[in-house]
Protein backbone atom coordinates (compact mmCIF):
# COMPACT_ATOMS: atom_id res chain seq x y z
CA UNK A 1 0.00 0.00 0.00
CA UNK A 2 1.36 3.40 -0.97
CA UNK A 3 1.94 5.68 2.02
CA UNK A 4 0.77 9.29 2.14
CA UNK A 5 4.34 10.15 3.24
CA UNK A 6 5.30 10.07 -0.45
CA UNK A 7 3.82 13.59 -0.67
CA UNK A 8 2.89 13.62 -4.33
CA UNK A 9 3.39 17.24 -5.37
CA UNK A 10 4.50 19.58 -8.09
CA UNK A 11 6.03 23.06 -7.97
CA UNK A 12 5.77 25.85 -10.52
CA UNK A 13 9.47 26.73 -10.15
CA UNK A 14 10.57 23.14 -10.75
CA UNK A 15 8.12 22.74 -13.61
CA UNK A 16 9.49 25.88 -15.27
CA UNK A 17 13.04 24.66 -14.71
CA UNK A 18 12.23 21.39 -16.51
CA UNK A 19 10.68 23.35 -19.38
CA UNK A 20 13.67 25.63 -19.96
CA UNK A 21 16.20 22.78 -19.67
CA UNK A 22 14.95 19.34 -20.74
CA UNK A 23 11.88 20.73 -22.47
CA UNK A 24 13.76 23.31 -24.55
CA UNK A 25 16.44 20.76 -25.47
CA UNK A 26 13.77 18.35 -26.77
CA UNK A 27 11.97 21.25 -28.47
CA UNK A 28 15.11 21.92 -30.53
CA UNK A 29 16.18 18.30 -31.04
CA UNK A 30 12.79 17.07 -32.24
CA UNK A 31 11.63 20.31 -33.92
CA UNK A 32 8.61 20.22 -31.62
CA UNK A 33 5.36 21.78 -32.89
CA UNK A 34 1.79 21.85 -31.61
CA UNK A 35 -1.63 22.03 -33.28
CA UNK A 36 -4.65 23.59 -31.54
CA UNK A 37 -2.61 24.35 -28.42
CA UNK A 38 -4.84 27.36 -27.67
CA UNK A 39 -7.39 25.09 -25.99
CA UNK A 40 -4.89 24.49 -23.17
CA UNK A 41 -5.43 28.13 -22.17
CA UNK A 42 -9.09 28.46 -23.19
CA UNK A 43 -10.32 25.51 -21.12
CA UNK A 44 -10.23 26.44 -17.41
CA UNK A 45 -8.61 24.15 -14.87
CA UNK A 46 -9.07 21.43 -13.81
CA UNK A 47 -8.96 19.21 -16.87
CA UNK A 48 -7.44 15.89 -17.94
CA UNK A 49 -4.92 15.22 -20.69
CA UNK A 50 -5.25 11.79 -22.31
CA UNK A 51 -2.29 11.35 -24.71
CA UNK A 52 -1.37 8.34 -26.79
CA UNK A 53 1.91 6.91 -25.50
CA UNK A 54 4.34 6.84 -28.40
CA UNK A 55 7.69 7.86 -26.91
CA UNK A 56 9.70 7.83 -23.70
CA UNK A 57 9.78 11.64 -23.93
CA UNK A 58 6.00 12.09 -24.13
CA UNK A 59 5.63 13.63 -20.62
CA UNK A 60 8.28 16.27 -21.45
CA UNK A 61 6.69 16.99 -24.83
CA UNK A 62 3.27 17.58 -23.26
CA UNK A 63 4.59 19.48 -20.27
CA UNK A 64 6.37 21.94 -22.57
CA UNK A 65 3.05 23.28 -23.90
CA UNK A 66 0.78 22.97 -20.85
CA UNK A 67 0.74 26.47 -19.26
CA UNK A 68 0.37 25.17 -15.71
CA UNK A 69 2.15 22.48 -13.67
CA UNK A 70 0.51 19.07 -14.16
CA UNK A 71 0.43 15.73 -12.39
CA UNK A 72 1.31 12.58 -14.34
CA UNK A 73 0.14 9.03 -13.63
CA UNK A 74 3.13 6.75 -14.24
CA UNK A 75 4.44 3.28 -13.48
CA UNK A 76 5.43 2.61 -9.86
CA UNK A 77 8.64 0.96 -11.14
CA UNK A 78 10.13 4.45 -11.54
CA UNK A 79 9.81 4.95 -7.77
CA UNK A 80 12.01 2.02 -6.76
CA UNK A 81 15.17 4.07 -6.93
CA UNK A 82 15.26 6.69 -4.16
CA UNK A 83 17.12 9.30 -6.21
CA UNK A 84 14.79 8.94 -9.20
CA UNK A 85 11.75 8.78 -6.93
CA UNK A 86 12.58 12.11 -5.29
CA UNK A 87 12.85 14.02 -8.56
CA UNK A 88 9.89 12.55 -10.38
CA UNK A 89 7.73 13.31 -7.34
CA UNK A 90 8.78 16.96 -7.68
CA UNK A 91 7.61 16.66 -11.31
CA UNK A 92 4.17 15.59 -10.06
CA UNK A 93 4.28 11.87 -10.86
CA UNK A 94 1.66 9.60 -9.28
CA UNK A 95 2.66 5.90 -9.00
CA UNK A 96 0.38 3.26 -10.50
CA UNK A 97 0.83 -0.52 -10.65
CA UNK A 98 0.41 -1.93 -14.14
CA UNK A 99 -3.07 -3.40 -14.80
CA UNK A 100 -3.93 -3.59 -11.07
CA UNK A 101 -6.81 -1.61 -9.51
CA UNK A 102 -5.21 0.77 -7.02
CA UNK A 103 -7.39 2.63 -4.52
CA UNK A 104 -4.54 4.88 -3.36
CA UNK A 105 -3.84 5.98 -6.95
CA UNK A 106 -7.53 6.82 -7.42
CA UNK A 107 -7.43 8.88 -4.23
CA UNK A 108 -4.40 10.85 -5.44
CA UNK A 109 -6.04 11.45 -8.81
CA UNK A 110 -9.24 12.65 -7.15
CA UNK A 111 -7.19 14.94 -4.88
CA UNK A 112 -5.43 16.52 -7.88
CA UNK A 113 -8.76 17.31 -9.57
CA UNK A 114 -10.41 18.56 -6.37
CA UNK A 115 -7.59 21.08 -5.83
CA UNK A 116 -8.10 22.39 -9.35
CA UNK A 117 -4.97 21.07 -11.06
CA UNK A 118 -4.22 19.37 -14.39
CA UNK A 119 -3.91 15.59 -14.63
CA UNK A 120 -2.10 13.71 -17.41
CA UNK A 121 -2.60 9.96 -17.73
CA UNK A 122 -2.00 7.49 -20.54
CA UNK A 123 -5.23 5.48 -21.09
CA UNK A 124 -3.44 2.75 -23.08
CA UNK A 125 -1.39 1.82 -19.99
CA UNK A 126 1.90 1.39 -21.83
CA UNK A 127 3.98 2.76 -24.68
CA UNK A 128 3.18 1.35 -28.12
CA UNK A 129 5.65 -1.12 -29.65
CA UNK A 130 4.55 -1.02 -33.30
CA UNK A 131 3.30 2.55 -33.85
CA UNK A 132 -0.42 1.85 -33.49
CA UNK A 133 -2.50 2.83 -30.48
CA UNK A 134 -3.46 0.19 -27.90
CA UNK A 135 -6.93 -0.46 -26.44
CA UNK A 136 -8.01 1.96 -23.73
CA UNK A 137 -7.71 0.38 -20.27
CA UNK A 138 -11.10 -0.81 -18.96
CA UNK A 139 -12.25 1.46 -16.16
CA UNK A 140 -10.96 4.69 -17.74
CA UNK A 141 -14.49 5.77 -18.69
CA UNK A 142 -15.72 5.08 -15.15
CA UNK A 143 -12.89 7.20 -13.72
CA UNK A 144 -13.68 10.09 -16.08
CA UNK A 145 -17.35 9.87 -15.10
CA UNK A 146 -16.37 10.16 -11.46
CA UNK A 147 -14.07 13.17 -11.99
CA UNK A 148 -16.47 15.15 -14.24
CA UNK A 149 -13.92 17.50 -15.86
CA UNK A 150 -13.10 18.26 -19.52
CA UNK A 151 -10.91 15.73 -21.37
CA UNK A 152 -8.27 16.68 -23.96
CA UNK A 153 -6.85 13.99 -26.22
CA UNK A 154 -3.28 14.34 -27.51
CA UNK A 155 -1.78 12.65 -30.56
CA UNK A 156 2.02 12.78 -30.94
CA UNK A 157 2.65 12.64 -34.69
CA UNK A 158 6.18 11.48 -35.39
CA UNK A 159 7.07 10.67 -31.78
CA UNK A 160 7.19 6.93 -32.45
CA UNK A 161 9.16 7.40 -35.68
CA UNK A 162 11.84 9.36 -33.83
CA UNK A 163 12.01 7.15 -30.69
CA UNK A 164 10.59 3.62 -31.13
CA UNK A 165 10.31 1.70 -27.88
CA UNK A 166 12.37 -1.24 -29.11
CA UNK A 167 15.23 0.80 -30.54
CA UNK A 168 18.38 2.24 -28.97
CA UNK A 169 18.74 4.82 -31.76
CA UNK A 170 17.07 8.21 -31.81
CA UNK A 171 16.07 9.50 -35.26
CA UNK A 172 16.05 13.17 -36.18
CA UNK A 173 12.66 14.46 -37.23
CA UNK A 174 9.75 16.72 -36.37
CA UNK A 175 7.26 15.79 -33.64
CA UNK A 176 3.85 17.49 -33.78
CA UNK A 177 1.41 17.38 -30.88
CA UNK A 178 -2.26 17.56 -31.81
CA UNK A 179 -4.64 18.67 -29.02
CA UNK A 180 -8.39 18.07 -29.18
CA UNK A 181 -11.15 18.36 -26.58
CA UNK A 182 -13.10 15.13 -26.88
CA UNK A 183 -15.35 15.42 -23.82
CA UNK A 184 -16.71 18.52 -22.13
CA UNK A 185 -17.77 18.68 -18.49
CA UNK A 186 -21.41 18.69 -19.57
CA UNK A 187 -20.95 15.60 -21.74
CA UNK A 188 -19.18 13.73 -18.95
CA UNK A 189 -22.09 14.52 -16.63
CA UNK A 190 -24.86 13.55 -19.05
CA UNK A 191 -23.39 10.54 -20.88
CA UNK A 192 -23.47 6.96 -19.64
CA UNK A 193 -20.20 5.15 -18.90
CA UNK A 194 -20.70 2.93 -21.96
CA UNK A 195 -21.14 6.02 -24.15
CA UNK A 196 -17.99 7.61 -22.76
CA UNK A 197 -16.11 4.38 -23.42
CA UNK A 198 -17.37 4.35 -27.00
CA UNK A 199 -16.05 7.89 -27.54
CA UNK A 200 -12.66 6.90 -26.09
CA UNK A 201 -12.42 3.84 -28.34
CA UNK A 202 -13.20 5.98 -31.38
CA UNK A 203 -10.88 8.87 -30.53
CA UNK A 204 -7.93 6.67 -29.52
CA UNK A 205 -7.56 5.00 -32.87
CA UNK A 206 -4.16 6.15 -34.07
CA UNK A 207 -1.74 4.55 -36.49
CA UNK A 208 1.61 6.24 -37.16
CA UNK A 209 1.93 4.53 -40.53
CA UNK A 210 -1.46 5.71 -41.82
CA UNK A 211 -0.54 9.24 -40.75
CA UNK A 212 2.82 9.02 -42.56
CA UNK A 213 1.09 7.97 -45.79
CA UNK A 214 -0.73 11.29 -45.88
CA UNK A 215 2.18 13.35 -44.62
CA UNK A 216 5.28 14.78 -46.27
CA UNK A 217 7.36 13.82 -43.25
CA UNK A 218 10.35 11.52 -43.57
CA UNK A 219 12.59 10.09 -40.88
CA UNK A 220 16.16 8.90 -41.21
CA UNK A 221 15.89 5.13 -40.75
CA UNK A 222 19.36 4.27 -42.08
CA UNK A 223 20.00 2.40 -38.79
CA UNK A 224 16.29 1.87 -38.15
CA UNK A 225 16.35 -1.93 -38.07
CA UNK A 226 18.88 -2.35 -35.28
CA UNK A 227 17.45 -4.38 -32.36
CA UNK A 228 14.24 -4.95 -34.31
CA UNK A 229 14.18 -8.48 -32.83
CA UNK A 230 12.75 -6.95 -29.64
CA UNK A 231 9.57 -6.24 -31.61
CA UNK A 232 9.54 -8.80 -34.42
CA UNK A 233 9.87 -12.32 -33.02
CA UNK A 234 8.32 -14.38 -35.84
CA UNK A 235 8.93 -14.62 -39.57
CA UNK A 236 5.67 -14.24 -41.57
CA UNK A 237 7.03 -16.49 -44.34
CA UNK A 238 8.62 -19.52 -42.63
CA UNK A 239 6.86 -18.97 -39.25
CA UNK A 240 10.10 -19.51 -37.38
CA UNK A 241 10.28 -17.93 -33.92
CA UNK A 242 13.24 -15.77 -32.83
CA UNK A 243 14.76 -15.76 -36.32
CA UNK A 244 14.39 -12.05 -37.12
CA UNK A 245 17.51 -9.87 -37.16
CA UNK A 246 18.30 -6.30 -38.21
CA UNK A 247 21.31 -4.57 -39.75
CA UNK A 248 21.27 -0.95 -40.85
CA UNK A 249 17.80 -0.49 -42.31
CA UNK A 250 17.42 -4.15 -43.37
CA UNK A 251 15.16 -6.57 -41.48
CA UNK A 252 15.78 -10.21 -42.36
CA UNK A 253 15.07 -13.78 -41.28
CA UNK A 254 18.20 -15.90 -40.72
CA UNK A 255 16.20 -19.07 -41.41
CA UNK A 256 14.45 -18.48 -44.74
CA UNK A 257 16.28 -15.32 -45.90
CA UNK A 258 13.19 -13.16 -46.13
CA UNK A 259 14.45 -9.54 -46.15
CA UNK A 260 12.75 -6.15 -46.01
CA UNK A 261 14.04 -2.59 -46.16
CA UNK A 262 12.76 -0.11 -43.56
CA UNK A 263 12.16 3.09 -45.56
CA UNK A 264 12.27 6.70 -44.38
CA UNK A 265 8.46 6.76 -44.67
CA UNK A 266 8.15 3.91 -42.19
CA UNK A 267 7.01 1.36 -44.76
CA UNK A 268 8.58 -2.02 -45.46
CA UNK A 269 9.59 -3.04 -48.99
CA UNK A 270 11.41 -6.19 -50.19
CA UNK A 271 15.19 -5.88 -50.10
CA UNK A 272 16.99 -6.48 -53.38
CA UNK A 273 18.37 -9.83 -52.15
CA UNK A 274 15.15 -11.04 -50.54
CA UNK A 275 13.83 -14.50 -51.33
CA UNK A 276 10.29 -13.08 -51.39
CA UNK A 277 8.80 -10.10 -53.23
CA UNK A 278 6.09 -9.69 -50.60
CA UNK A 279 6.59 -8.47 -47.03
CA UNK A 280 4.23 -6.88 -44.47
CA UNK A 281 3.46 -3.25 -45.31
CA UNK A 282 4.66 -1.86 -41.97
CA UNK A 283 5.67 -2.88 -38.44
CA UNK A 284 2.10 -2.85 -37.15
CA UNK A 285 0.94 -5.24 -39.87
CA UNK A 286 3.93 -7.54 -39.17
CA UNK A 287 3.11 -7.49 -35.46
CA UNK A 288 -0.51 -8.46 -36.14
CA UNK A 289 0.62 -11.34 -38.37
CA UNK A 290 3.11 -12.70 -35.82
CA UNK A 291 0.49 -12.64 -33.07
CA UNK A 292 -1.80 -14.79 -35.22
CA UNK A 293 1.06 -17.21 -35.93
CA UNK A 294 1.92 -17.40 -32.22
CA UNK A 295 -1.73 -18.06 -31.43
CA UNK A 296 -1.74 -20.96 -33.91
CA UNK A 297 1.32 -22.44 -32.20
CA UNK A 298 -0.28 -22.12 -28.76
CA UNK A 299 -3.45 -23.80 -30.01
CA UNK A 300 -1.41 -26.70 -31.43
CA UNK A 301 0.41 -27.13 -28.12
CA UNK A 302 -2.82 -27.08 -26.13
CA UNK A 303 -4.38 -29.61 -28.52
CA UNK A 304 -1.28 -31.83 -28.21
CA UNK A 305 -1.62 -31.75 -24.41
CA UNK A 306 -5.26 -32.85 -24.66
CA UNK A 307 -4.29 -35.75 -26.91
CA UNK A 308 -1.50 -36.87 -24.57
CA UNK A 309 -3.75 -36.82 -21.48
CA UNK A 310 -2.38 -33.69 -19.83
CA UNK A 311 1.38 -34.11 -20.35
CA UNK A 312 3.28 -30.81 -20.40
CA UNK A 313 4.15 -29.29 -23.77
CA UNK A 314 6.82 -26.57 -23.78
CA UNK A 315 5.92 -23.38 -25.68
CA UNK A 316 8.74 -20.95 -24.79
CA UNK A 317 11.99 -21.23 -22.88
CA UNK A 318 14.72 -18.75 -21.96
CA UNK A 319 17.45 -18.25 -19.40
CA UNK A 320 16.69 -15.40 -17.03
CA UNK A 321 17.66 -13.67 -13.79
CA UNK A 322 14.91 -13.51 -11.18
CA UNK A 323 14.30 -10.55 -8.86
CA UNK A 324 11.42 -10.02 -6.45
CA UNK A 325 9.85 -7.01 -4.76
CA UNK A 326 6.57 -5.22 -4.24
CA UNK A 327 5.24 -1.92 -5.59
CA UNK A 328 7.86 0.77 -4.97
CA UNK A 329 10.22 -1.37 -2.86
CA UNK A 330 13.69 -1.97 -4.40
CA UNK A 331 13.98 -5.27 -6.28
CA UNK A 332 16.07 -8.06 -4.72
CA UNK A 333 18.00 -10.45 -6.94
CA UNK A 334 17.14 -14.11 -6.31
CA UNK A 335 19.41 -15.86 -8.83
CA UNK A 336 19.40 -17.08 -12.39
CA UNK A 337 17.78 -20.07 -14.00
CA UNK A 338 15.50 -21.33 -16.75
CA UNK A 339 12.12 -19.72 -17.42
CA UNK A 340 9.68 -22.09 -19.13
CA UNK A 341 6.17 -21.45 -20.43
CA UNK A 342 3.65 -24.27 -20.77
CA UNK A 343 -0.05 -24.30 -21.63
CA UNK A 344 -1.25 -23.55 -18.11
CA UNK A 345 1.79 -22.77 -15.98
CA UNK A 346 5.02 -20.78 -15.95
CA UNK A 347 8.03 -22.48 -14.34
CA UNK A 348 11.34 -21.05 -13.14
CA UNK A 349 14.06 -23.61 -12.34
CA UNK A 350 16.99 -22.19 -10.35
CA UNK A 351 20.41 -22.82 -11.88
CA UNK A 352 22.08 -23.69 -8.54
CA UNK A 353 19.32 -25.97 -7.31
CA UNK A 354 17.42 -27.98 -9.89
CA UNK A 355 14.84 -28.98 -7.28
CA UNK A 356 14.06 -25.34 -6.42
CA UNK A 357 11.29 -24.73 -8.94
CA UNK A 358 8.85 -21.84 -8.79
CA UNK A 359 5.46 -22.60 -10.28
CA UNK A 360 3.06 -19.87 -11.43
CA UNK A 361 -0.50 -20.70 -12.48
CA UNK A 362 -1.19 -18.48 -15.50
CA UNK A 363 -4.76 -17.88 -14.37
CA UNK A 364 -3.52 -16.28 -11.13
CA UNK A 365 -0.90 -13.96 -12.65
CA UNK A 366 -1.87 -10.26 -12.42
CA UNK A 367 -0.38 -6.92 -13.42
CA UNK A 368 1.80 -8.37 -16.17
CA UNK A 369 4.05 -5.82 -17.90
CA UNK A 370 7.22 -5.90 -19.96
CA UNK A 371 10.13 -3.70 -20.98
CA UNK A 372 12.98 -4.18 -23.45
CA UNK A 373 14.67 -7.01 -21.52
CA UNK A 374 12.33 -7.53 -18.56
CA UNK A 375 8.97 -9.14 -18.00
CA UNK A 376 7.29 -8.82 -14.61
CA UNK A 377 4.02 -9.67 -12.91
CA UNK A 378 2.38 -10.08 -9.51
CA UNK A 379 1.69 -13.51 -8.08
CA UNK A 380 0.24 -13.98 -4.60
CA UNK A 381 1.08 -10.35 -3.68
CA UNK A 382 4.75 -10.65 -4.73
CA UNK A 383 6.25 -8.88 -7.74
CA UNK A 384 8.41 -11.19 -9.88
CA UNK A 385 10.75 -9.73 -12.49
CA UNK A 386 12.62 -11.84 -15.06
CA UNK A 387 15.59 -10.33 -16.91
CA UNK A 388 15.99 -12.29 -20.16
CA UNK A 389 19.64 -13.22 -20.76
CA UNK A 390 19.47 -14.06 -24.45
CA UNK A 391 20.38 -11.07 -26.60
CA UNK A 392 17.72 -11.96 -29.15
CA UNK A 393 14.90 -12.75 -26.73
CA UNK A 394 11.69 -10.74 -27.05
CA UNK A 395 9.73 -9.93 -23.91
CA UNK A 396 6.86 -8.93 -26.22
CA UNK A 397 6.74 -12.55 -27.40
CA UNK A 398 6.45 -13.78 -23.80
CA UNK A 399 3.76 -11.25 -22.99
CA UNK A 400 1.76 -12.14 -26.12
CA UNK A 401 2.07 -15.88 -25.45
CA UNK A 402 0.83 -15.55 -21.86
CA UNK A 403 -2.10 -13.34 -22.91
CA UNK A 404 -3.02 -15.74 -25.76
CA UNK A 405 -2.86 -18.86 -23.59
CA UNK A 406 -4.96 -17.26 -20.86
CA UNK A 407 -7.62 -16.37 -23.46
CA UNK A 408 -7.65 -19.92 -24.85
CA UNK A 409 -7.60 -22.04 -21.70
Amino acid sequence: MMREALRIQTHRWFNNLVKVTVGFYLFLKYDLHAENKRILKEIPKPYILLPTHSSLFDPFFHNFYVPHPMYIVTSDSLFRNRFTSFWIRQFGCIPKSQSIPDIETIRNIHKVIMQGDILCMYPEGMQTWDGASLPVIPGTARLLKMLKVPVIRVFSHGAFSTSPRWSANRRQGRVTLSFKEILTKEQITSLKISEIQSILDTEFNYNEWEWLKNSRRRFNNFFGAQRIYRLLYCCPQCKKLNSIRGAGNIIYCNHCKLAARYTNKGSLVPAFFSCSNKVPENLHEWNCIQKLLLEEKCKRKITAITQTEGKKSLILRNNAVLSTGYRMDPMKKQGRGSLQLYSNILLFAHEDDAKAILKFELANITGISFMKRYIEFYYEKVLYRFHMLSKYSSTLEWNDAIVIIRSLV
